[in-house]
């Protein structure tokens, strides 16, 4: 679907993208008719890059993105709801974002996997406030470095707890 909306409709805007991605979900999973109780949909970050111009653009089903830069860590949040998962005549607009980024900058973009995943003494959730100390704490170091890191951390954090979802981050350094 999201093939579809790129390359047949042409719409390179990521706001108008999760609007159409939205649209064409709900239609497959039929998400509109009143018999149906299928509620689910799915997070999603989106973005696009114009390297021209040093510029971002941005829109979020519930996911936000973050922006590293001189040692701060901000948060564009995304819109709070996912693609497809509608209550009856419900209407969304996504929201798009520019973000203008620097030399140096830093963008995180996750799933929520990392933070939801049950671990730890007590076996409860990691929780996204440690994840945003963790990313500011080791984004000096090279991607690889915090790869290794990000990695090491949730396996540890992790114990003999299987992993309960996806756990995805693309981090990007310009």
């Amino acid at each position: 679907m999201l093939n579809k909306v790129v390359k047949e409709y042409g719409i390179i805007k990521p706001s108008e993208i999760l609007q159409h991605l939205d649209a064409e979900v709900t239609k497959t999973l039929h998400q509109q008719e009143e018999a149906v109780t299928i509620r689910d949909g799915m997070d999603m970050t989106l973005v696009a890059y114009q390297r021209d111009k040093r510029l971002i653009e941005f829109a979020g089903a519930y996911n936000p993105i973050y922006l590293v830069r001189n040692g701060e860590l901000i948060e564009t949040k995304g819109d709070r709801f996912a693609i497809g998962r509608t209550e009856m005549k419900t209407e969304k607009e996504f929201t798009n974002h520019e973000i203008k980024v620097r030399e140096g900058d830093t963008i995180y973009l996750f799933s929520d996997g990392y933070a939801d995943q049950f671990g730890g003494e007590s076996g409860k959730k990691f929780k996204i406030q440690p994840m945003k100390e963790l990313i500011l704490n080791i984004q000096e170091k090279t991607m690889e470095e915090q790869r290794s890191i990000l990695e090491s951390t949730i396996e540890a954090w992790r114990g003999e707890i299987e992993q309960i979802d996806d756990i995805l981050i693309i981090g990007r350094r310009f």
